[in-house]
Order: C-alpha cells, then sequence, then structure tokens
C-alpha cells in the first residue's frame, strides 16, 4: 500500500472524527509525540526551489495554535527524560518540536514566534556549512538547477560521468533521486565541484548569497534562549549509500566533535533523509559510540517508553507537507501513525 493511500485513508478518518467531534488522542498518554519541520519560507531561495523543505510562516504559525492548543509542549531532552521518570502528565500527551538542516528561517522566522510563546524547541544543524561558506549537496544541485534548468544541468552532469555505466534524468525530481541512488559515486568524482566549475561559479561565493543557513552567532543566541542543538551529520550525507563505515563514522563523529565543543555534548543525532533506508543500520553503532545517547528518525512516530528504552531509537513525524487545517494535522500526529503501524503489521513488514 503507498504512502499516498495510506495518508489519503488516515486524513478521511482524521476529517470523519473531527465531524463527530472527537479529536481526542488515540494514541496512548504515555507515548511521547514528536514532529519536525525543515525551514519555514516560500521556497524563495533558488536553492529550495524543488524541495518540498519549506512550510509558509502563516501555515507554521496555524500549526503552532494547533499543537499548543492540544500537547504540552516540551523540548526533546525534557519530553524523554519525563517519559524515562514515568511522569508524563496525565492531561494532555507530550509532543516535542524540532528542525532540520539547521536552516536560517529558523532564526528569522520560528524562533521569535516560539520564543513569544514561551515553546521549547530543537535544532539538528549539519556541521559544515554553519557561517554559509558552503551548499550542502543538494541546495547545491537546486541551485543548479534552479538557474539552468533540469535538461541543461543533467547535460552537464552528463559531460562529466561514464555514460556507459549512468545516466543523469532531465527532470529535477528524477535528476535528484539519481544523485541520492549514485551517491557515491557522486561523491567520489566531486560532481559538484565540477558542475560550479563548469558553469563558472564560486561555490564559497553561492553560500554567501544565499545565506541558507544558521550562523554561530544566531546558534548562540538562540541556545541561551533555551533552544536545543544537535547533531545532523557533517555534510547531509545518504549514509546507506556509502560502502566505506570509516566514512560513515567520520561524518558522525566530526559533527559531534564540533557541537561537542562549541555547545555542550549532543546526546540526539538524526540521520539525513531519515530513514533507514537512508542512513542504514551500520549508521546507528557508529552514532551510540561516538557519544550520541538517542537516534531520532523519520517513521511512524510512535515512540513508546519500552521502545525509548530497549533501543534507545525514536522517531518523529514531518509536517512541513501538512495543510494548517485541524483534521489534517490530527490525522498526521494521532491517526496515521497506529493506521501505518497496524498496516504493516498487517502486511508482515517491518519498515
Amino acid at each position: 500500500m503507498t504512502n499516498k493511500l495510506i495518508i489519503f485513508i488516515t486524513d478521511f478518518i482524521g476529517y470523519f472524527l473531527k465531524v463527530i467531534r472527537f479529536d481526542k488522542a488515540i494514541r496512548s498518554g504515555n507515548d511521547l509525540r514528536l514532529v519536525f519541520y525543515h525551514g519555514i519560507g516560500d521556497k524563495n531561495s533558488a536553492a529550495m526551489t524543488y524541495l518540498d523543505d519549506e512550510i509558509p510562516e502563516e501555515v507554521f504559525r496555524k500549526h503552532i495554535d494547533y499543537l499548543q492548543d492540544k500537547y504540552i509542549l516540551l523540548s526533546l531532552k525534557d519530553a524523554v527524560e519525563l517519559a524515562q521518570t514515568g511522569k508524563l502528565p496525565k492531561e494532555n500527551p507530550v509532543c516535542a518540536i524540532s528542525f532540520d538542516d539547521g536552516l536560517r528561517s529558523v532564526f528569522s522566522h520560528a524562533f521569535p514566534l516560539l520564543k513569544e510563546r514561551g515553546i521549547p524547541f530543537d535544532v539538528f544543524v549539519n556541521t559544515s556549512v554553519i557561517g554559509n561558506k558552503d551548499l550542502l549537496w543538494l541546495h547545491a544541485i537546486n541551485y543548479l538547477l534552479t538557474n539552468y534548468g533540469p535538461a541543461n544541468v543533467a547535460e552537464s552532469i552528463n559531460s562529466l560521468i561514464d555514460r556507459y555505466v549512468l545516466e543523469a534524468p532531465s527532470n529535477a525530481r528524477g535528476l535528484e533521486q539519481w544523485c541520492m541512488e549514485n551517491f557515491e559515486y557522486f561523491l567520489k568524482n566531486n560532481i559538484v565541484g565540477q558542475l560550479f566549475d563548469n558553469y563558472a561559479l564560486n561555490l564559497e561565493e553561492v553560500a554567501a548569497e544565499q545565506g541558507l543557513y544558521l550562523t554561530w552567532e544566531q546558534i548562540e543566541e538562540m541556545s541561551e534562549n533555551g533552544v536545543g542543538f544537535y547533531s545532523h551529520t557533517h555534510r547531509h550525507f545518504p549514509l546507506n549509500t556509502l560502502s566505506e563505515d570509516e566514512l560513515i563514522r567520520a561524518e558522525i563523529k566530526v559533527a559531534h566533535d564540533i557541537l561537542d565543543l562549541r555547545l555542550k555534548a549532543p546526546v540526539f543525532i538524526s540521520f539525513p533523509f531519515g530513514m533507514e533506508s537512508d542512513y542504514g543500520k551500520r549508521a546507528i553503532p557508529h552514532a551510540f559510540s561516538v557519544g550520541h545517547k538517542f537516534v531520532v528518525e523519520v517513521g511512524d512516530g510512535l515512540n513508546s517508553l519500552t521502545r525509548i528504552i530497549s533501543n534507545n531509537i525514536m522517531s518523529r513525524v514531518c509536517l512541513g507537507t501538512t495543510a494548517a487545517d485541524s483534521a489534517k494535522l490530527y490525522s498526521a500526529i494521532e491517526v496515521r501513525p497506529v493506521v501505518k503501524t497496524r498496516l504493516k503489521s498487517m502486511l508482515g513488514r517491518n519498515s
């Protein structure tokens, strides 16, 4: 069963329950709700055009209205500590909000709203781009796609690679997927660097001009106001595509050590793209070995105390593409995780 069909079914259930005025939590009160976003905006940056990584500010504000009304909002650290001590509040479920990639829009748009309302949250950053001296590879590709067009970029990539082995498609989504599927080849042959050279572009200058990411000054200001900062690895690689364990460990350890030096030991780590099929089982022991205590993934979002204690892995639900109406938010957080888990169990699937 496809994810789109699951979303359709659960959204229908959500609307039905709203109609009969039943929009209470249907998950256990001991089951932590973890939700996340990437950035806040309208895809105005050339590096974000073809990505579903920004939510309009007015939609985000309505999300926060809903979350604040329905849940007790805590930081990840406080939520996990309460769960572990068995002291979760009885009146409303606990929910923790986080953001991936360390985007500047979190500082400019999310932080003022959440600070004003006294709502804690956390940010998972890619340490290689703090300060805007570089672009994450996916943002770099999107910058080129926006400015030169998918067909032109595909042609440029195909001129750089062995077309008897690989060939890049000429549409934006297909090209992004191609880069993911062939990431190790893409990385070892420095495709991004070669492309920027071919277009006579300076990557550092483009990164500074785009200004996509947080600076250390912004991170320190947010940290002083209670925002937690954790690792999203160093360069946002899809770790499961890498054959060398040393590289996987390095991407995890470098980010951990940078954050540990500048802030404090990063207890949590979220892997890029979030699902086990993207980060792979090998990344988890590396994360624990360098000092992380919890892995936060993208999944069904069901986080029972038993699951947290047994494997130190928790899952979040992405709200970055969810509409602002309460029925769809209710479906995304309360209904969909339960339905997806039941369907996977019926179909005999583990992931």
